[in-house]
């Protein structure tokens, strides 16, 4: 190691072999021997082995212990060395502030959700994001190597700043979170919104691992979609891409003025009020503002599937928590769409995803 902390130079195929060293590590979840390694990487047990004395000399590697053979050997095992360093992932609502910390080998250090006042302002949302950022820097004791932010707000991501808008459920939020944040990794920190991060975390860990094309649908305070088309998270010039809740109208209102006007909202703020929309959408027999506001919401998404043709439609959010919803958008989407898309429920949130990339971000600055 350097005496900046970063990794020596290598040669192309020494760092290639260090590379496949760490990943099946990374893959196993297990200590596994040089053997084991070998086998698992098809590279020469001697390339392993001299692997394994650079990525202990460099402390990105440590000696878990040994485990006898059949023949009587006795193998050295090895693992990710955690305490080399952690990611931090932070998740900004209009309800409160969450944050995860995990260390290089991917064990979760700190997991912590505080709420936030009904009448937050942007002071108090940094105060107890910083409060938590310092909170999870005790617990971790480790040098923090990458960070990423998700917010309930438009992101830029050129530059980080949240996008101002005439209207948004989280006026607090609009902030520059990389620079009003105690937050400084020695490797990348990175911010976007809290749908984006959401799209990330399913096309990761959810039922999209496999689809190159889907739309997710985030049903909150906020009405938002995250596109990932061919492949990849579809952003938009300023980070307003996926804004299905500023859709307007033919009376002029857009989508979530229109939701909140059939009871999922008041006109004491803009957004959806969680608690009015449940109590609306569960009533029995169902409501014919209920009815109107399902019919509302799945023309929006029906108009934004025309736009991209995704394969699947994942509804995500604490609004899925209704069953009337949910099953009243999986009857009426198919039956608009010109090519009827999938439509599943989500059980990931935001923070997973900017966890998720975190994590990933700090694997890659050493390599793997």
């Amino acid at each position: 190691m350097t005496d900046d902390g970063h990794q020596p130079r290598l040669n192309p195929l020494a760092a290639h072999t260090d590379q496949c060293f760490l990943r099946a590590l990374d893959d196993s979840g297990d200590p596994l021997s040089r053997a084991e390694i070998a086998a698992a990487t098809g590279i020469s047990k001697p390339a392993i082995s001299d692997a394994a004395v650079r990525l202990e000399r460099s402390e990105l590697i440590v000696d878990a212990g040994v485990r006898g053979g059949r023949r009587g050997g006795v193998a050295t095992l090895y693992r990710i060395n955690g305490s080399r360093g952690h990611s931090l992932a932070l998740g900004l609502q209009p309800t409160g502030v969450s944050v995860r910390a995990r260390d290089l080998a991917g064990h979760t250090l700190f997991d912590r959700a505080e709420a936030l006042p009904p009448s937050a302002t942007t002071d108090d949302v940094v105060a107890l994001a910083n409060r938590l950022i310092r909170a999870s820097a005790d617990a971790a004791r480790t040098e923090l190597i990458s960070a990423a932010v998700s917010v309930a707000v438009p992101v830029d991501s050129s530059t980080g700043d949240t996008v101002r808008l005439p209207n948004s459920p989280f006026p607090a939020g609009q902030f520059n979170p990389l620079r009003e944040l105690a937050l400084a990794p020695t490797g990348p920190a990175i911010v976007d919104n809290d749908v984006n991060w959401a799209t990330i975390a399913e096309r990761h860990l959810g039922s999209m691992t496999a689809c190159e094309d889907f739309v997710y649908v985030y049903l909150g305070t906020g009405i938002g979609a995250g596109v990932f088309a061919s492949g990849a998270l579809v952003r938009g010039s300023r980070g307003l891409a996926g804004e299905i809740g500023y859709l307007r109208t033919p009376t002029g209102r857009d989508l979530t003025q229109t939701l909140a006007l059939l009871g999922l909202g008041s006109a004491d703020a803009y957004g959806i009020d969680l608690e009015a929309a449940v109590g609306l959408l569960s009533r029995t027999p169902p409501s014919e503002a209920g009815e109107r506001a399902i019919d509302e919401l799945a023309t929006a998404i029906v108009n934004a599937t025309i736009l991209v043709n995704p394969r699947a439609v994942v509804l995500g959010g604490p609004l899925t928590a209704s069953a009337r919803l949910v099953d009243g958008l999986a009857r009426r989407i198919p039956g608009l769409a010109l090519d009827p898309p999938e439509v599943i429920v989500s059980t990931h949130a935001p923070l997973e995803g900017a966890a998720f990339e975190a994590h990933r971000l700090a694997r890659v600055r050493f390599g793997f």
